[in-house]
Parts: C-alpha cells; structure tokens; sequence
C-alpha cells in the first residue's frame, strides 16, 4: 500500500539515523487526548498490538484530495508551521499494518459528536439528549448508553465503502488518512524535501 507522511525535518533525520521510528504521545495535540486513545485502542483491535506502552499512532495519507489526487500537493499550504523545514516521504507498506480512515470523519471522534446517516438519525439523538436533561456540549455528563451510541458511530469512519451524502463523500471522493505504529527506512520509495507555506 503506497502512503505519503508530512513530517518535519528532525522526524526523516532521526529516522535515517535509527533505521525505524515510533510516534509518542509528546507529537499529539493534547485537546484531543480523548479521540487519540480511542484510536489507539481501534488500531491495536484491527492490525496489533502497540510495539511499546509509550507508542503513539504515525499519520499518513493514502487519499489527500481524492482518487485522481492521492499525494499531497506540497505547493499547498498548512502541512508544518509555515518556514518549517519538513519532508514528504513516500513509502509502502503492508495492508495488515495500516487502518485507513476517512479524514472528514475523522472530525467527530475529535470533536465528540454523533454521526448520524440522516436527518431524522440526528434528531433522535437530539431526543435522547433532551430526555437525559443533557447539553449537548456537556459531553463529559453523558450517561453510558449515550457515549456507547456516539462511540459505536464512529465506527464509519473505518469503512471506506461508507457513502452517506449527509456526512461524507464516495470512496473515490474521500479524503483518506492512514495510522501505522512504525516507520523502517527499508518502506521509503521516494523523499521530498520542502519549505512549509
């Protein structure tokens, strides 16, 4: 499977160096600590285990725009800090070890929503929430049945087949993201450095 990271300088430099990298939990946004563990957890259940206790998910893209753009376009802007120093590295590597994930959907774990595959879905949830004298922006005064509801959701944004106008596009439209727990400079098929806009 063909995958790109964009990643600053110092990640390829300690790479090369070291042959394999890992991510840890010091390179994750600490606002989304909650989504991170949950994928994580979803990662271990569907290609293993973690190599070590302090290992963190590496980020890539298998889709960036769609089928007919499927590699970052490095003349865009918004990859690293702008005037950071960074790289784009295209690898391959096993199926087995990389959960794919659509992108735009990616944004309810983050953010702790519902995804809903209709109208009349979302009002129910909105009914439950009511019934539960519950905000919907007090996510931590969810009972349990409604974080299982919201949890088993996002279930969707692994199913690459998933194509639910309300919320997302068609395989061949989506945005796919890739998570992996290692990186081997023996995967590397091609290294582009550049300047972040």
């Amino acid at each position: 499977m063909k995958l790109w990271t964009i990643q600053p300088i110092k990640f390829y430099y300690n790479l090369i160096s070291d042959g394999e990298i890992h991510s840890s939990e010091k390179y994750a946004d600490s606002d989304f600590n909650q989504a991170y563990k949950w994928i994580i957890k979803q990662m271990e259940n569907r290609i293993g285990e973690k190599p070590s206790k302090n290992s963190y998910p590496i980020w890539a893209w298998y889709q960036y725009k769609n089928i007919k753009a499927k590699k970052p376009d490095l003349r865009g802007s918004g990859f690293l800090p702008k005037g950071t120093k960074g790289v784009r590295i295209e690898f391959e590597k096993p199926k087995n070890e990389v959960l794919l994930s659509d992108f735009y959907l990616w944004h309810f774990p983050l953010n702790y929503w519902y995804i809903a595959d209709n109208e009349k879905q979302e009002s129910e949830f909105d009914k439950l929430l009511k019934d539960s004298k519950i905000e919907f922006m007090h996510k931590e005064k969810y009972p349990l049945e409604l974080r299982m509801i919201v949890e088993n959701s996002w279930n969707k944004i692994f199913d690459m087949s998933y194509d639910c106008d309300y919320v997302t596009e068609n395989f061949n439209n989506k945005k796919i993201q890739a998570t992996f727990w290692s990186l081997k400079t023996s995967e590397i098929t091609k290294i582009d450095f550049f300047n972040a806009k």
